[in-house]
């Protein structure tokens, strides 16, 4: 009989946002503002921002504006209805964002002696989206790091897959409580800025994304606003600030956004009851007490050489937290093995796992991560989309403006909490452009040492989350 008490929630955002350089065109926006968008003040003139050509030389988009949820924010239909999803073409897909999702894990695992979480479910859908206006180099290094393959149109109508076969109802829990996984996206442009027809077109069919009209030029402080509530809304508040003051400015002209929402519980929760302190042991060979749950629990088991592996179902049947338990010793050796395939053949369905009722005892936990993602996604080879004209290797977005758009910052903060009840975490990325089988058998499992676990949409195999607990007591 399966039990859900409490809702899990995980929630992840993420964000490009994108200026031109100053020796590109820079348009005055509150000259140019869409018809109908809700007026902003201008503030006293900002030295950096750029001089403004005439407004003539960038018309205002040709769509109608409808109504938005957030003040500041004005919503423009799009030209072209979002298009239906093959899920035939989501297997190949998916194993190539696991490569992906096992690079970035590794870019900020390394050198990193810390709890960690990632999403790389939300870092990929923005930075796919800006992948469909790079060119040149830059589209070159995106497409090698995002496993794009030969046809990046079929890759872009696979991720469309991907995201409806995610966001498909699940099955109704037992209790009859809600499940909730949600991903959106969306372009927050500058109001009348000259952006690409096509890259609108590809943003609308394949991603669900609308041009959402903002005036970072007259009040980037404003703009900014109205995007962090936009986010905090799709992320039930879980995410508030998803930008930081420094990250807007006058010469930002636009930012790619993805919000990842995640709500549910464990099949069968830990009874709180139950939980008592319990010896964990560090990689430095010191113990630390954390408090433990204690539970007999419906689940799945696999092992290998230097490891073992354990799945705990949350309710609806249709996300897995899959835990992976180093060896005592092998922790090191075993999270360097963690690669595309390893992952996929935690995600798969095979026969490594076998049913099991498992007598655990696990750590409540959480973790809470900032990356730079300037740093780590260089990494993975992707270095052009960085740098400002008019230096050498520069970024190439002209598939999304003629503006000599690059991207100035890239963070992401991720928080993950685990208790008796299911799982609670949030993640938010913002990249900011600027100017320049058998039957059933018993097992007993202490997990009192490091491991490593992922949170998976099982229909798809797709990591929606992943880390590491090294120590449940920070």
């Amino acid at each position: 009989m399966r039990i859900a008490r409490r809702f899990a929630v995980v929630v992840g955002a993420l964000a490009f946002v994108a200026g031109c350089s100053v020796g590109g065109a820079s348009p005055s926006p509150s000259a140019l503002a869409t018809p109908g968008a809700e007026p902003t003040a201008s503030p006293p003139a900002v030295p950096t921002a750029a001089p403004s050509p005439p407004a003539t030389s960038y018309p205002a988009p040709a769509v109608r504006q409808t109504p938005s949820d957030v003040p500041g924010i004005a919503a423009l239909e799009a030209s072209v209805p979002r298009a239906r999803g093959d899920p035939e073409t989501i297997g190949r897909l998916v194993a190539g964002d696991n490569g992906f999702a096992a690079g970035l894990y590794h870019a900020v695992a390394d050198g990193a002696n810390r709890n960690l979480v990632v999403s790389p479910y939300s870092a990929m859908a923005a930075l796919a989206m800006a992948f469909g206006g790079a060119r040149g180099t830059t589209a070159e290094e995106m497409a090698a790091a995002l496993r794009v393959g030969d046809d990046p149109g079929a890759w872009h109508a696979a991720r469309n897959a991907l995201a409806q076969q995610v966001a498909a109802p699940p099955e109704p829990t037992d209790t009859g409580d809600p499940f909730v996984l949600e991903s959106t996206n969306a372009l927050f442009g500058q109001a009348g800025y000259a952006f690409e027809p096509a890259f609108l077109d590809l943003l609308a069919a394949d991603y669900g994304a609308p041009l959402m009209t903002v005036d970072y030029a007259a009040d980037p402080d404003r703009a900014r606003a109205a995007i962090n509530a936009w986010v905090a809304a799709r992320t039930r508040g879980r995410i508030p600030e998803l930008l930081a003051p420094e990250m807007v400015t006058p010469l930002t002209r636009f930012g790619l956004v993805n919000a990842v929402y995640f709500k549910g519980s464990w099949a069968q929760h830990f009874a709180t009851a139950k939980t008592r302190p319990g010896a964990f042991h560090r990689l430095d060979g010191s113990s630390a007490n954390v408090p433990t749950m204690h539970g007999q629990i419906p689940g799945e088991y696999a092992h290998a050489d230097g490891w073992q592996a354990i799945r705990l179902w949350y309710a609806g049947g249709r996300t897995v937290m899959t835990i992976v338990i180093p060896d005592d010793g092998r922790f090191a050796e075993v999270e360097r093995a963690l690669d595309g395939p390893f992952l996929s053949r935690l995600a798969s369905d095979g026969s490594d796992w076998e049913f099991d009722r498992l007598t655990l005892a696990l750590p409540r936990w959480s973790a809470a991560t900032s990356v730079d993602l300037r740093s780590a996604l260089p990494q993975l080879g992707v270095r052009a989309l960085f740098k400002a004209l008019p230096g050498p290797g520069s970024a190439d977005l002209d598939g999304i403006a003629s503006d000599n758009l690059f991207v100035g910052a890239a963070i992401q903060k991720a928080t993950i909490t685990v208790d008796e009840n299911g799982t609670e975490a949030a993640a938010a990325t913002a990249v900011m452009g600027g100017t320049t089988g058998g039957s059933p058998v018993a097992r007993t499992l202490a997990i009192d040492r490091p491991f490593l676990y992922l949170v998976t949409d099982q229909a798809s195999g797709t990591v929606l989350f992943m880390g590491r607990v090294l120590d449940p007591s920070r």
